[in-house]
């Protein structure tokens, strides 16, 4: 009896030390960076009509390369710029790929033509480790770059 008492003190005290040490995952206290840039085609902001009253729209999205990770998503304003802020505090370091849908004049519609999606996007980008805990400045992205019409 004495031993199987020993052995339930045990197990509560091995519990108790695993959720004070946070074991089984939950929010990551590593330092997070907040993403911002411009977004052109041509020199120029992608046109949205009546942006206003929610006519048309860039939505943009970071997926992580490789396994896990959480994607994070952001709109662009009328003159281009975006900023990703995750939760509040940035995005973990790390490389993404950068996609990218452009509906004009509101939903249906990719003036893209599908060439940002998740599976086609060329673009990469590389969220640096030395930027955690502030911001990572990707400047202008120019789409025209990267092979669009």
């Amino acid at each position: 009896m004495r031993r199987l008492t020993r052995l339930a003190f045990s197990a509560v005290m091995i519990s108790q030390l695993l959720a004070l040490s946070g074991c089984g995952g939950g929010v990551s206290e590593d330092p997070l960076v907040i993403v911002s840039g411009t977004l052109h085609k041509e020199g120029q902001p992608l046109p949205m009509e009546r942006a206003d009253v929610g006519l048309g729209s860039v939505q943009l999205t970071l997926t992580p390369v490789g396994e896990g990770g959480i994607s994070d998503y952001a709109n662009a304003a009328e003159d281009g710029t975006f900023t990703f802020i995750g939760a509040g505090d940035g995005i973990a370091p790390g490389q993404y790929r950068f996609e990218i849908v452009h509906q004009k004049s509101g939903p249906g519609v990719d003036e893209l033509k599908g060439a940002f999606t998740a599976d086609k996007s060329p673009i990469m980008i590389d969220v640096p480790v030395d930027k955690a805990g502030g911001e990572h400045e990707l400047g202008i992205i120019e789409l025209n770059e990267y092979g669009s019409k």
